[in-house]
């Protein structure tokens, strides 16, 4: 009781004091005013005590709202990332698809368990094409192809249906799907990954075969320009290298073929290979220096040149005897060699015997080949393993000359690939 009379005198006091204009409140110490405030000024909630009066605390964590900073967060919608897909009903596949500015390029595989035909495929947005590139409008169950459809885009992402009409071989039933396709479009690629693989060039020098490893490039260049080529220089663009042939090294006559090998660091397995082919060479006629450019497009093997049996694969075929007898034509089957034989010895000669690698035979009574004659000999039953292969065996030939009646036995080597 003697506290709450003491607190009340020490409030009147400090009324009378701040009503005075001549009384200076600094020098009313700290302690006084807080003992004075704690029991003349009360707050009800949502307001607490600060100071001499109260102030506004509506979330009740003992600071006054006007003390705490207001942070506004705004939300805003988020952007749905666009994860590549393109996805059909069970039977159509699409394994592999790409959209750039130029176009959308789709591989699709039938799984469906039976034979369709007449298809194609239209993608909303983009526009409609009939038949793939490596079947045309049929496609066999199990097999796959791929459709490119040309149309300028111009945006970042694309979205949109996917359509596959087609015909059930068996039924003759014509049916309709619908899936979707999204992407983002790839400005650094072009739908020509897609496309057959190719190697051009302008008229005159034909590009008859090519491959693109891991580490390198091998093609096969053929002479058809009319007249004979030296110095010849072969590069494609990207690779530091340079090739002059591996067999006539810089000269190549007309009609004849030779292969080019460059060491190059391609890129990644399976991506495109699209790069310029420039080719160098010498008219032998006129003396005069000539320059070609050509493309070479297609996919890297998933393998280095030596794993893909180059150069082996890409060295010229032949089949070689000494001089006098010459082999001007050869095949190898899996069980079967074939030779053409010609006799330029100047004399008839009688063929005893004809072994290709580890199989052959023996004449009865002998093959007479005149002079200047051609002849086909047929070694059967032989195991020369699987087409596709390459192989590579001794000829020997037995003959007579029937005029001396002495026996010659003569060798040669024939390289080839097994059809």
């Amino acid at each position: 009781m003697k506290k709450c009379i003491l607190g009340l005198i020490l409030i009147s006091i400090i009324l009378f004091l701040i009503g005075c204009e001549n009384i200076d409140l600094s020098k009313v110490s700290d302690e006084d005013l807080e003992r004075v405030s704690e029991q003349a000024i009360k707050c009800e909630k949502p307001y607490i005590r600060f100071g001499t009066s109260c102030c506004l605390d509506q979330n009740d964590n003992k600071i006054c709202d006007r003390d705490e900073k207001v942070i506004e967060v705004v939300e805003t919608p988020s952007k749905e990332v666009i994860v590549g897909k393109c996805t059909l009903p069970a039977g159509i596949a699409c394994t592999d698809f790409l959209v750039t500015p130029e176009g959308i390029a789709s591989v699709l595989q039938n799984g469906l368990g039976f034979d369709i035909d007449q298809v194609s495929v239209d993608i909303s947005g983009c526009g409609s094409g009939v038949g793939g590139l490596d079947y045309g409008d049929y496609l066999a169950n199990g097999n796959r192809d791929r459709y490119v459809i040309s149309c300028p885009l111009t945006g970042s992402e694309f979205n949109g249906d996917m359509i596959v009409n087609y015909r059930n071989t068996e039924t003759d039933l014509t049916h309709r799907v619908q899936g979707t396709i999204s992407a983002i479009v790839d400005i650094y690629r072009t739908v020509e990954m897609f496309l057959p693989s190719k190697c051009t060039l302008p008229a005159g020098i034909a590009c008859t075969d090519f491959l693109v490893g891991k580490d390198g490039v091998a093609i096969v260049l053929r002479n058809g320009a009319g007249f004979d080529m030296d110095k010849i220089s072969v590069s494609v663009s990207g690779c530091d290298d340079e090739s002059i042939g591996v067999t006539y090294e810089g000269r190549l006559d007309n009609g004849y073929e030779d292969t080019y090998f460059l060491s190059c660091n391609t890129g990644l397995s399976g991506s495109e290979f699209t790069r310029e082919l420039n080719v160098t060479y010498t008219n032998v006629d006129t003396t005069l220096v000539h320059r070609v450019q050509g493309t070479l497009s297609t996919t890297i093997e998933d393998k280095s040149m030596e794993e893909l049996g180059v150069p082996e694969r890409f060295l010229p075929e032949k089949c070689t005897l000494p001089a006098g007898l010459a082999c001007v034509s050869h095949k190898v089957e899996p069980t079967t060699a074939t030779l053409i034989i010609s006799n330029g010895l100047g004399k008839t000669i009688s063929l005893d015997s004809v072994f290709v690698g580890n199989c052959g035979f023996e004449y009865a009574g002998g093959l007479v080949i005149k002079s200047g004659e051609e002849k086909r000999v047929d070694i059967e039953g032989c195991n020369y393993g699987n087409s596709g292969n390459k192989f590579e065996g001794e000829i020997e030939l037995g003959y007579t000359d029937p005029a001396t009646s002495l026996t010659y036995t003569i060798y040669g080597r024939i390289e080839t690939t097994i059809e």
